[in-house]
């Protein structure tokens, strides 16, 4: 299996009155950074920056299997949308994008489940399970 040294998700909620992006990165080096992106006119980006024990990231890492994800590109009615980058150490990226439905599938549940055991979040992420 390919070593991940990075994962970055990115949530994009249309419309909303505050923040419209978020992302989340987790490196291998041990930390996780967060940024809300708000709309325009609201101001500035907030980013949290935490750290973590390699090995918990190299266990969060270790329970992800992305290739074979189901993803639905369909649009749902929350429309909201994300897009995964997985970076490998042989300089291999895997892009995958979609929407966010009410129902998501297991391991979509199981990423959420185990990034939130990771980390103790300062504002609530916005993750694939709603």
């Amino acid at each position: 299996m390919k070593k991940i040294i990075k994962v970055k998700l990115e949530v994009i909620k249309p419309g909303m009155p505050n923040f419209s992006k978020q992302s989340i990165e987790i490196s291998a080096e041990g930390y996780l950074k967060q940024c809300l992106h708000p709309m325009v006119y609201l101001g500035q980006m907030k980013m949290y920056e935490y750290s973590i024990e390699k090995k918990d990231v190299e266990q969060f890492f270790s329970t992800l299997d992305i290739e074979n994800w189901t993803v639905n590109r369909k649009k749902a009615s929350l429309n909201i949308s994300f897009n995964l980058k997985v970076f490998y150490e042989n300089n291999e990226m895997i892009e995958d994008f979609g929407y966010i439905h009410e129902t998501m599938p297991k391991e979509y549940q199981l990423f959420d489940e185990n990034l939130l055991e990771l980390v103790l979040f300062i504002e609530q992420p916005w993750l694939f399970t709603v």
